[in-house]
């Protein structure tokens, strides 16, 4: 019986070790602006409005690493719920400002609803303090 038990935590302890992480994109590499409009319209198709509201905020993220302006605009502009907008919002305009968007930066930062966390985030980018 021992041996048997020994045995599941070894094994539990192995299996935990090999999940891969989450990525919200492909590891390691930049996502170029074809791949990033295409899963712009993924997940523009997605039926359900909270999964297309996660789906359109990690492409909209992604797309601000990338730099790519006009596609994460796209996507901010899709997600219905306010309060995932004006989240992924506020990250697309920091992660835009550190990629040298800055002017772009700050046209996202304007789309957040809520005035609070805009004018955190207009203060974030008007400091350099990201």
């Amino acid at each position: 019986m021992r041996f048997l038990t020994a045995w599941m935590v070894c094994l539990v302890v192995v299996m935990a070790g090999c999940r891969p992480e989450p990525t919200s994109g492909v590891a390691g590499a930049a996502q170029s602006s074809s791949s990033l409009k295409a899963r712009l319209e993924a997940a523009l198709a997605i039926t359900y409005s909270g999964d297309r509201d996660t789906a359109l905020a990690a492409v909209a993220r992604d797309a601000a690493r990338a730099a790519e302006a006009d596609v994460t605009k796209a996507a901010l502009q899709r997600i219905t719920f306010t309060g995932a907008k004006d989240a992924a919002a506020a990250d697309c305009a920091v992660l835009l400002a550190n990629a040298g968007q800055g002017a772009a930066a700050n046209e996202v930062a304007k789309m957040i609803t809520f005035t609070g966390t805009r004018d955190e985030t207009l203060k974030k980018l008007a400091t350099g303090r990201r």
